[in-house]
């Protein structure tokens, strides 16, 4: 069985990315590369509101789906599919796409000037770890994590993917759990600036954010024993949606009482932990609820963005960092900068992905196996179909 509604939600939250990313820039808290004529608190509120649950979702996507291929292949398997498939990438990209990115940062410090951008190549000061953190690969360092942790567990205790047992999984995925898991997130959450998880970027993360995040893939696993659930939660799934979006609302009318970055009161900690963590859960279960009723069907277009997406989110960074730096002296507003540089951005990576990488080994490591491109496939249907309607109705049929 496939779940194309996980895979679709998983595909979203990994292209949100992009959205964070191009937005970073124009918000008026600090963001690498800082455009100093184009801010707008609209983006801040933006960044807050999409970082607020992408991540958690993400998370129980990756902890369903490792959960499901332990269960399917054996743990031996798992090992070697997440280590072509995760710790290759995150080796390669580390030390060459991060140190691209961070010679931009490096440009963006020097008042942009190359003379420091050469320096810091030239001395090999760009090869250490505290120069050159995970960025926004991070989160396939935290995976690793999680993995090791999975065959640990499975490997001494001799479990399999039904652990911890289905009478426990089944009360921890249930309606009655759901208070359970906020209380435990809003916990790790008291300790967070801001009461929502920072990005980690070296490699020596919080034990706090580990396992804070890791919880989230703690209920993937968990959901994955109780595939019921995905069913029932599709009634309520608006609901629940509605209601993390109120609850957000109210949080973020507290983030604006106070200063960005700053050591908040001990109520403020209390109430802005509690009400983060709840719209992060309500939101992720309105989303997997929506997904599988809305969302639940293959499509080629859907498959393409799927695997697609994988490489595009480990590349776009770079592209959109030099992207934005081209864009500073415009003097456009930042919405005009945010739009352009979203759609360059996610247009090149979408090329990139098409012609060196869908059908190359990396097209291969990265999604388990090569793929016509897109381009190829077209012209393939030119030749064969003389008739231009026909033609253009072929095409429709590879994207519908």
């Amino acid at each position: 069985m496939h779940y194309h509604s996980l895979d679709n939600l998983r595909t979203t939250m990994m292209l949100m990315g992009l959205v964070l990313h191009a937005a970073g820039p124009y918000m008026e808290a600090a963001y690498l590369p800082d455009d100093p004529i184009a801010n707008h608190p609209f983006f801040d509120m933006m960044f807050l509101f999409i970082h607020t649950f992408r991540m958690p979702a993400f998370f129980i996507m990756s902890g369903f789906f490792s959960a499901l291929l332990v269960e399917r292949r054996g743990v031996v398997t798992f090992v070697k599919n997440r280590a072509n498939r995760i710790l290759i990438p995150f080796l390669i990209g580390y030390f060459t796409i991060n140190i691209l990115i961070q010679a931009a940062y490096v440009y963006c410090f020097s008042n942009y000037t190359m003379a420091p951008v050469v320096k810091w190549f030239s001395t090999g000061t760009f090869l250490l770890p505290v120069i050159t953190p995970t960025v926004h690969l991070w989160f396939l360092y935290f995976l690793l994590i999680f993995y090791v942790g999975v065959y640990v567990a499975v490997r001494i205790k001799g479990l399999k993917a039904t652990l911890p047992g289905h009478t426990l999984s089944r009360w921890l995925v249930s309606g009655w759990a759901i208070p359970v898991w906020i209380a435990f997130s809003a916990l790790f959450l008291w300790f967070m600036p801001g009461a929502t998880f920072y990005t980690p970027s070296d490699l020596t993360p919080s034990p706090i954010i580990l396992a804070g995040l890791g919880m989230y893939f703690v209920f993937g696993w968990l959901l994955f024993q109780q595939p019921h659930w995905l069913t029932s939660i599709q009634r309520p799934a608006w609901w629940l949606l509605l209601g993390g979006l109120v609850v957000f609302v109210i949080y973020a009318i507290m983030m604006l009482q106070i200063s960005h970055n700053t050591a908040l009161p001990t109520t403020y900690r209390v109430d802005l932990s509690a009400l983060s963590a709840t719209s992060t859960w309500l939101i992720s279960f309105g989303l997997i609820g929506l997904f599988q009723r809305y969302l639940d069907q293959p499509s080629p277009l859907s498959r393409y963005l799927a695997q697609s997406s994988y490489w595009v989110y480990i590349i776009h960074l770079l592209i959109c960092t030099y992207v934005q730096i081209w864009l500073m002296p415009v003097a456009w507003t930042a919405f005009g900068k945010f739009a352009v540089g979203l759609a360059i951005t996610f247009a090149l990576s979408l090329i990139s992905y098409d012609l060196f990488v869908r059908d190359t080994v990396v097209g291969q490591v990265l999604n388990g196996r090569r793929a016509t491109p897109i381009w190829r496939m077209v012209l393939q249907l030119r030749r064969s179909t003389a008739d231009t309607p026909l033609f253009l109705t072929k095409v429709r049929q590879l994207f519908r």
